[in-house]
């Protein structure tokens, strides 16, 4: 055997290695899927309540923007960068989304540099493909809402601070506070995440004066925070200072692990177990616990906030993935980290075939066909909670949609009181009165939960009573929505 022979590599080492060199380049073609798969989500479903709110807000001058943040449940920043969208291109319902989108692209790039971070390239790609393929992701980093923000800004706060502790640079300090200071202004979960990052700090810095310096950088986050402190305790007292928030149930924290683990129950403990290796493993010990720490002391903070945590906490993602794959890579045997790999990326695979886009907005926007079919112009639209209310405002902006109200009250600020005008109420006494007067009346309910001080009820079930003691000629189910068409006649003298 030849001397160059001899010195030729493994066929399986110039494969990986091949793989390393190119891949910007299968980074590029991943996220070509990625983009393809979100805007295939965001055709199929149209701007929903949550969206339309978001996209009410925005609609409004930056002052006004400002003004209902404050007394809404959520820092400013989300709201300010949909009005800049909105002055940039409008609020059309797929140019709303693409912001959304294209953030959920940078979320998927954040995962790919952690993942190399901790476990090479190849761990890189393994996560960000993990990422790409993952069903909540899709659907959530194509909404009207703070996600996909959070997703992005999250990797970039916690890298730099990161960076700064394993190098102590000041360019990684004013990144690090920078970025930490735009995701607390956009995302109040944020705060909990890097107070999980800062004990880590505390104990990965070695001498006093470094510890000194984290902390430095810590207290001058809290100062650049406090000039939103008063509105966060003006929105904690409203929210019932506390009195109702508590620790997560297990069924909340099965639900996230089970939207991470592509909703395959057996595999999150095959995830968990690769997501563990690092933790064994010298090189990469003190960047796993950082990651294993930003993933779960943060679930703990619905005891001091409303976080929804199959939805808020679905961050986790991004810093769970990398473990995941670098544990995979680590692995004994060239090719055995990339079987397991192969087998995550088929579940996923599998998960998003059979993946289906929320049902509430399918079912809405069958009741707006029904709709646009039958409805005339002059036609009474009954809303029987706020979820509809801004569903058929947004999209059939030429019916006369109202809110039905008793008399007086007004939808909370967490059911979008805050962009619901007086025009758009009727109290009961009122549809009476156009009901006597003969004129043709619809009726649209979305059933859902609907919680007040800590109690749980249906929206909208009075108005449903009373549309079912109602005349009408005929109703729709399109579950959880319904729709009623009353008969039209005058009350008889």
């Amino acid at each position: 055997m030849s001397a160059a022979v001899a010195a030729q590599p493994p066929q399986g080492t110039r494969i990986l290695r091949g793989v390393e060199r190119r891949a910007p380049w299968i980074l590029a073609g991943m996220l070509v899927v990625a983009a393809a798969l979100r805007l295939a989500e965001a055709r199929a479903t149209p701007l929903w309540f949550d969206e339309i709110y978001v996209t009410f807000v925005a609609r409004r001058p930056m002052l006004e923007v400002l003004r209902i943040a404050r007394l809404d449940i959520h820092p400013p920043l989300q709201f300010v960068f949909r009005r800049l969208w909105v002055l940039l291109g409008g609020d059309g319902e797929l140019w709303m989304k693409s912001l959304s989108v294209l953030l959920g692209l940078g979320s998927i790039l954040a995962t790919y540099r952690l993942g190399k971070r901790i476990g090479g390239v190849q761990a890189g790609l393994i996560a960000a493909a993990l990422l790409t393929l993952n069903g909540s992701h899709i659907h959530f980093s194509q909404e009207v809402e703070v996600y996909a923000f959070l997703w992005v800004l999250l990797p970039l706060a916690v890298g730099a601070g990161w960076s700064f502790v394993e190098e102590g640079r000041p360019a990684e300090a004013a990144w690090f506070v920078g970025w930490a200071l735009v995701a607390i202004y956009t995302d109040y979960l944020a705060a909990f995440v890097l107070g999980a990052m800062g004990l880590w700090g505390l104990f990965a810095l070695g001498d006093g004066a470094r510890r000194g310096r984290w902390l430095l950088l810590y207290a001058l986050i809290a100062l650049l925070c406090l000039p939103w402190v008063p509105a966060l305790i003006e929105q904690f007292h409203r929210e019932g200072s506390g009195k109702f928030f508590r620790f997560p149930a297990p069924g909340e924290i099965a639900a996230l692990w089970g939207s991470v683990g592509f909703g395959v129950k057996l595999l999150v403990p095959v995830l968990a177990s690769l997501a563990l290796i690092p933790l064994f493993r010298a090189g990469q010990r003190r960047a796993a616990v950082l990651l294993w720490l930003v993933c779960t002391l943060p679930e703990l903070a619905t005891r001091a906030w409303p976080f929804v945590v199959r939805r808020d906490d679905l961050y986790v993602m991004m810093f769970f993935y990398p473990l995941v794959a670098a544990g995979a890579m680590a692995l004994r045997g060239r090719w055995t980290g990339w079987a397991v790999a192969t087998l995550l990326l088929l579940v996923g695979a599998r998960a998003w075939m059979h993946h289906q886009p929320y049902e509430q907005p399918r079912a809405l926007k069958q009741a707006e066909n029904l709709l646009r079919s039958e409805h005339r112009p002059g036609d009474l639209l009954i809303n029987a909670e706020s979820n509809s209310l801004l569903y058929f405002r947004y999209h059939m902006p030429q019916a006369r949609s109202v809110l039905l109200m008793p008399a007086g009250k007004r939808a909370p600020h967490f059911d979008a009181g805050l962009v619901i005008p007086d025009a758009w109420y009727l109290s009961p006494e009122q549809w009476a009165r156009e009901r006597e007067r003969g004129v043709p009346w619809w009726c649209v309910r979305v059933d859902r939960a609907f919680a007040t001080a800590g109690v749980v009820t249906r929206a909208g079930a009075w108005v449903a009573a009373l549309a079912n003691s109602l005349p009408v000629e005929r109703k729709w189910e399109f579950p959880p929505v319904t729709v009623w068409k009353g008969r039209v006649g005058r009350k008889p003298r």
